[in-house]
């Protein structure tokens, strides 16, 4: 509403707008432009991993987690693969 260009809004994996204007001047709290051309954007999957049965007690349940797969990593497994991930775990997901 006021022309403010707000930048460094971090970003996880949803678009998220500004809380509020930076411009003291300004109360808007809703009406935000995304400008696309300063924009930076990159590809990222989720996928769901789950233990390989045959590495676990007879009885047992695999378990599972949430993996997010970034920029050339994305679309290069299948279900079935059998993959060894490296990455952060933060809130039952692994960013790689």
């Amino acid at each position: 509403m006021c022309n403010t260009i707000i930048t460094n809004i971090e970003q996880q994996f949803i678009y998220t707008k500004p809380k509020i204007c930076i411009n003291k001047n300004c109360n808007n709290n809703k009406d935000f432009e995304l400008i696309k051309s300063d924009s930076d954007f990159g590809d990222w999957q989720k996928i769901l991993v789950q233990e390989n049965p045959g590495d676990i007690p007879t009885g047992s349940m695999p378990r599972s987690i949430n993996v997010i797969l970034r920029d050339d990593l994305c679309e290069k497994v299948k279900p079935g693969d059998k993959m060894v991930f490296i990455g952060t775990v933060r809130n039952d997901l692994i960013y790689l």
